[in-house]
């Protein structure tokens, strides 16, 4: 018998402008909304940021 996956597919998602700002604030739940179940139903979510991570504190 075949198991099924339940993919979820989110397009880009960026932490700046102002979001970097809030993370410290606000529960990482309350960025998603009403999507949120959708994701944490799914059996792997896959998104595109287009932020960049760094641990630096400034650009080189």
């Amino acid at each position: 018998m075949a198991k099924s996956v339940t993919l979820a597919f989110i397009g880009d998602f960026m932490l700046g402008r102002g979001v970097n700002e809030e993370i410290p604030r606000r529960s990482a739940e309350s960025f998603w909304g009403d999507v949120l179940p959708i994701l944490r139903g799914a059996d792997a979510v896959i998104a595109n940021c287009v932020s960049g991570r760094s641990e630096r504190s400034r650009l080189i």
